[in-house]
């Protein structure tokens, strides 16, 4: 990357910033960090931010590295991916913003721990929220190559992540730069690099109960989708029960009608009218 952005004439600095993991254990908090480095960058006076994965290196020099006034989406073409979106709405990667639009939106959600759901939210703040559109670099110009790593144990998936999304707007106005929290532990700048290593403070973050839509109950989204699929289950069988009912009540009605129609053919030869024809009957035979 650092040849890139030399060849293109890029004044930049690449911050690394590290969590040290407290106890108890504190899980990967991706969004976070990146808020710090935004925090720290804006106060050695940059004014374009880049948030990059670091396992993402682009391929060409013709991705440049800039920003303009509305947010960008620089890697929606992966080489993992055969260079395809994988929806329309990706946000994740590397998103470059300025300072003045990542304030707007008042940049990531500090509460994602563990894998998964913060660019997404991401994305809501910035297009629902602030009402920006989502534009991306010309596809063939903005490839990326991944590079494979281990997934690291502190990264598990975040089990609240969809009910988080779910309420992004709830909590988007208070959760975010504006209630950043963090220790910075240790700094060592070197030329292109400031390598960070912080505490994200896991127990001073937000009770779930607040971010949350007050209707939604405390569980995570494993427990909700069990709950989901008992439901599922329970209507199923009670869907069931009533067919064997319904076709149960149908065989009856037959039975009934046509023990119906036999009693009526019984009273009609036991009333007058069958006397009549019995003895008119036996007339005509005598």
């Amino acid at each position: 990357m650092i040849p890139i952005l030399q060849r293109q004439n890029n004044h930049f600095s690449i911050y690394l910033v590290n969590q040290i993991h407290d106890e108890p254990v504190s899980p990967f908090n991706r969004a976070k960090l990146l808020n710090i480095g935004f925090d720290l960058a804006k106060e050695d006076g940059f004014d374009c931010f880049f948030f990059h994965d670091v396992d993402l290196v682009a391929e060409n020099d013709e991705n440049i590295y800039e920003c303009l006034e509305i947010p960008r989406h620089y890697s929606g073409y992966i080489d993992i991916f055969n260079y395809t979106l994988l929806y329309d709405t990706i946000f994740g990667g590397i998103t470059a913003f300025s300072a003045e639009a990542f304030e707007k939106i008042n940049g990531y959600s500090n509460e994602y721990w563990g894998w998964g759901g913060e660019d997404d939210d991401l994305e809501r703040r910035t297009m629902d929220g602030a009402k920006y559109n989502l534009t991306r670099p010309a596809p063939e110009k903005s490839h990326y190559k991944m590079i494979k790593h281990d997934h690291e144990a502190s990264n598990q998936v975040n089990p609240y992540r969809k009910k988080l999304l779910k309420a992004w707007k709830k909590h988007a106005d208070f959760d975010g730069l504006n209630n950043l929290n963090y220790e910075l532990i240790e700094r060592n700048n070197d030329v292109f690099f400031k390598n960070i290593t912080v505490d994200l403070k896991y127990s001073e973050r937000i009770p779930l109960e607040q971010l949350l839509d007050e209707d939604e109950p405390i569980l995570t989204d494993q427990e909700s989708q069990d709950l989901d699929n008992y439901y599922l289950i329970m209507r199923s069988i009670i869907i069931f029960i009533n067919l064997i009912l319904i076709f149960y009540l149908i065989k009856n009605m037959k039975f009934f009608k046509k023990f119906h129609m036999k009693n009526k053919k019984k009273s009609e030869l036991n009333g007058p009218s069958g006397e009549a024809r019995r003895i008119s009957l036996t007339r005509n035979i005598c």
